[in-house]
């Protein structure tokens, strides 16, 4: 069962109602998996489509340790190199580094077999079944 802080935590950053700055990012370190959604406004229809797939998908999202970040601050569209007037997916692994890029919405499944086949995501598969 997700646990209500988790939930409340990841409907927070997806619908960008905390602040992400490099710092909150290096805090989510070894943690959780993040996707980045940078979008030119929350009224955009990529980033609207986006957030409706990590909704439809919130379970799931808590089971893989993911959460959806709208990082939109200058620093952080700087740091990924994403124009303001850009939408982009970015998923940064456990690890902290950037493990793939889209400038479309990217479906919940491509996101779990990305994830499904990093190594730190096996070790915890493996630790789950035991």
């Amino acid at each position: 069962m997700i646990g209500m802080r988790y939930l409340q935590t990841v409907l927070l950053l997806c619908f960008g109602l905390t602040a992400l700055n490099a710092q909150n990012l290096d805090s989510l370190r070894w943690k959780n998996r993040v996707l980045l959604v940078f979008s030119p406004d929350s009224s955009s229809k990529s980033y609207r489509e986006q957030l409706e797939i990590v909704r439809l998908h919130h379970a799931a999202f808590a089971e893989r340790d993911l959460v959806c970040v709208r990082a939109n601050s200058e620093n952080m569209r700087k740091k990924y190199a994403v124009s303001p007037k850009d939408f982009a997916a970015v998923l940064i692994g456990k690890d902290g580094g950037e493990k793939f890029r889209s400038p479309v919405p990217v479906s919940a499944a491509q996101l779990f077999s990305i994830i499904a086949a990093m190594p730190i995501r096996r070790i915890e598969m493996r630790g789950a079944r035991q």
